[in-house]
């Protein structure tokens, strides 16, 4: 198994053949796990009743091979699905058969960067692969303007702060097949490794993937690196450039409408700069998921960068087939936020972090699994990596 060469995530997947999110549906009981966890999702997270759904028309980007579209079509909608992805087009079609909403959809084999259309729509929808593309903000611009007044559009993207921890077990699995004398990291001995340190801990997850996916689409994925994640701080500036506002988002981290009374009405821009420092208070959450137990013991300015370019060299480590260039230090700055947050358990986080980068200076690839595998929290966290982002259009 070895990665064929591809200028963007798109061609990954199509070069490979792989589909990073396919979710079975082959009998009742998958389906209703699935149909459980989208409502969820909706309903329960960024607080969109599905009923609502009944009759409306929604336009999604990138909807893969279908099986989140499927369950909108359920609830009633009527939905445009633009798919670049010509060999995902068959199972689309298949499962609406399957499921007699073949008359909810219409399949447009196009780019979002491509498609063009003057109608707007009850709900815009664009999971996965947004922050990937080359002109991201222009396409999300483009999203901005297909919502309807008063209605949603929902997006998802790789959270750069949020992934720091996957950020950090794909460094260690480059690091280890380095150790190892393995040339590739898309080939097998790599995913043996890769077992050997996160299979345990990854199948205790409610996850709607298996590991060889994870593996593909996260540890070894060459478009997993810092310049195709995002960031709240960069999306909600240019959604209010459309005249769209922050309503929710999954995970629910967002406190700053709370304790607050429905007659008192935020400006616009009061309300952007509230959720921006709300974001800061959270960095303990986006980092470990484990939510903050201190309300504003927010990081400073510094700590952030610190983490932010530490995203960038640790991406930059893997960027190729193999670990090359100098291990990291440790980042000092959030070493000490951490441990200077009042709860125990973060300064435990905060050792354990420091044990861990000196461990990547190890000689042997055991050595380094070991200390891995000898953490305690770390090893159980997987901190916030993967963010849906609902807002609406203002009338």
């Amino acid at each position: 198994m070895t990665e064929t060469v591809a200028s963007n995530l798109l061609e990954y997947y199509k070069s490979n053949r792989f589909n990073p999110v396919l979710i079975p549906l082959e009998n009742e009981e998958q389906w209703r796990s699935h149909l459980a966890k989208r409502c969820n999702l909706y309903e329960k997270h960024l607080g969109i009743p599905m009923v609502l759904l009944n009759g409306r028309s929604v336009l999604e980007f990138g909807p893969n091979s279908g099986e989140n579209a499927l369950v909108l079509a359920k609830f009633g909608a009527n939905l445009t699905l633009v798919e670049p992805n010509e060999q995902v087009i068959p199972r689309i079609e298949a499962i609406f058969d399957q499921f007699g909403l073949t008359g909810r959809i219409k399949i447009i084999n196009s780019r979002l960067e491509d498609f063009d259309t003057n109608e707007v729509y009850d709900m815009v929808i664009a999971e996965g692969f947004l922050s990937t593309l080359d002109h991201r903000e222009d396409a999300l611009r483009r999203i901005g303007n297909y919502v309807s007044p008063g209605s949603f559009g929902v997006i998802s993207f790789n959270d750069l702060h949020g992934g720091f921890l996957e950020m950090l077990r794909r460094l260690v699995l480059f690091r280890a097949c380095n150790l190892s004398g393995v040339h590739s990291v898309h080939g097998q001995r790599s995913l043996a490794i890769a077992k050997s340190l996160y299979f345990d801990d990854f199948a205790r997850l409610p996850a709607s993937r298996n590991f060889e996916s994870w593996w593909k689409d996260t540890l070894v994925n060459p478009f997993y690196h810092s310049k195709y994640l995002w960031s709240y701080l960069d999306v909600l500036p240019i959604l209010a450039e459309v005249g769209a506002d922050f309503h929710s988002s999954s995970p629910m981290w967002s406190t700053f409408k709370h304790y607050t009374w429905y007659k008192k009405l935020d400006d616009p821009c009061d309300r952007l700069e509230k959720i921006r420092a709300n974001w800061h208070s959270e960095l303990p959450y986006f980092l470990t998921g484990m939510g903050p137990t201190v309300i504003g013991f927010a990081p400073s300015d510094d700590v952030i960068i610190q983490l932010e370019r530490l995203m960038q060299e640790m991406s930059e480590l893997t960027r190729t087939e193999k670990f090359s260039g100098l291990c990291p230090a440790p980042p000092q700055l959030l070493l000490s936020y951490l441990k200077a947050y009042p709860d125990v358990e973060f300064n435990r986080f905060s050792t354990e972090l420091a044990q861990l980068f000196k461990a990547l200076n190890a000689s042997k690839a055991e050595d380094l699994i070991q200390a891995y595998r000898s953490t305690v929290l770390l090893k159980q966290m997987w901190g916030t990596p993967y963010h849906y982002l609902c807002f609406q259009k203002l009338l």
